[in-house]
């Protein structure tokens, strides 16, 4: 479906973060050349940057009595892949899991956690299918999620009507991280800011997990949307 072991891969890729709407995170998606050194049997993509949950006074005036104010977010995700003929999307209906290889190289106790995020060619276009993406450790893995298990959003909740998901019509996937500060819901919080660095080399629909860490643990927090 998707992978990073070129420079020229990093064109197929769409990269965000609160800062493209006056947030103060930064997030960006580099190509690391293949390193004998290190053991690496290809190049890979490095998405690294700054979560920063500061909530600009502008949109704290907009928020409606009961409403948190929310940022730290970033995210990136397959670009939407047009042709003569229409969208292009990878049809999924004969492969039960999603998988990928990837290293997360923060090794501090991360108040954050990673989202794996699908579009399909659905008729609310900012419905997302969501997982949480368990990352165990500093090293190399391959993590095989049951699309079975994603959990329908839209803007970043739950929705309450839970449809299938679209298998034979996904448009894009990504991956998107979420600050969870300790504040209040006028956005002061006490710890500043959080770094990441996740290291990814592919992402594939697969027809069984044997070769991978079985991921099947079920959506239970918010992602922030890209």
């Amino acid at each position: 479906m998707a992978t990073l072991r070129s420079s020229s891969d990093l064109a197929n890729f769409a990269v965000g973060c609160d800062a493209d709407i006056g947030g103060k995170s930064e997030a960006i998606l580099d190509y690391i050349p293949q390193s004998s050194g290190a053991g690496d049997e290809h190049g890979h993509g490095k998405f690294r940057g700054v979560l920063n949950p500061f909530v600009p006074e502008s949109w704290k005036k907009t928020l409606e009595d009961g409403q948190t104010a929310k940022s730290g977010y970033a995210g990136f995700r397959t670009k939407t892949r047009t042709t003569l003929f229409g969208t292009a999307c990878w049809d999924l209906s004969l492969h039960p899991y999603l998988a990928m290889r990837v290293r997360n190289n923060f090794k501090g106790d991360s108040k954050s956690g990673f989202f794996i995020n699908i579009q399909t060619e659905g008729a609310v276009r900012t419905d997302l299918f969501q997982h949480r993406l368990h990352i165990f450790g500093n090293d190399w893995q391959t993590l095989v999620v049951p699309l079975s298990s994603f959990v329908l959003t839209n803007a970043g909740e739950t929705s309450d009507q839970q449809l299938p998901m679209l298998r034979e019509k996904i448009r894009t996937v990504g991956l998107s991280l979420l600050a969870k500060p300790d504040g209040d819901k006028l956005g002061r919080v006490e710890n500043t800011q959080e770094n990441f660095d996740l290291d990814i080399e592919w992402i594939e629909g697969w027809n069984d997990a044997e070769n991978g860490h079985k991921n099947d643990n079920q959506i239970d927090e918010k992602a922030g949307n890209l």
